[in-house]
């Protein structure tokens, strides 16, 4: 009984690890269970997963007042991040580009209007 906990606890140590490191738990979760010490130590020597998104990386995100909402300011407009996607001015986008796109436009849009001819 005593080994079943050793090769669970080695389990559930592999899928942490393999998740701090931004791989799947739940398969480690396994490898871990059934190879014990070597799923652990696989796992520590394999290559971080930096598959992070783009948004994330390109802008800090702060989340607001509101749970499960999310602004950031860009250029001195606020893009809000909600489920259902990026709003600027009460327009909604797809993806982060596209509404920064958008307030690249507004500020030309903008600029070129207040430039006398």
């Amino acid at each position: 009984m005593s080994y079943v906990l050793i090769w669970l606890g080695f389990g559930v140590v592999t899928a942490l690890a393999a998740s701090a490191r931004g791989h799947n738990p739940w398969l480690w979760l396994f490898i871990g269970c059934v190879f014990g010490i070597f799923g652990l130590l696989a796992v520590l020597v394999i290559k971080p997963n930096d598959d992070t998104s783009r948004e994330t990386a390109q802008i800090p995100v702060t989340p607001t007042d509101r749970p499960g909402d999310l602004a950031q300011q860009y250029r001195g407009y606020e893009i809000r991040h909600g489920y259902s996607g990026f709003l600027v001015n009460g327009q909604r986008f797809k993806s982060i580009d596209e509404a920064q796109e958008y307030i690249a436009g507004e500020i030309l849009r903008k600029s070129s209007a207040s430039t006398p001819d």
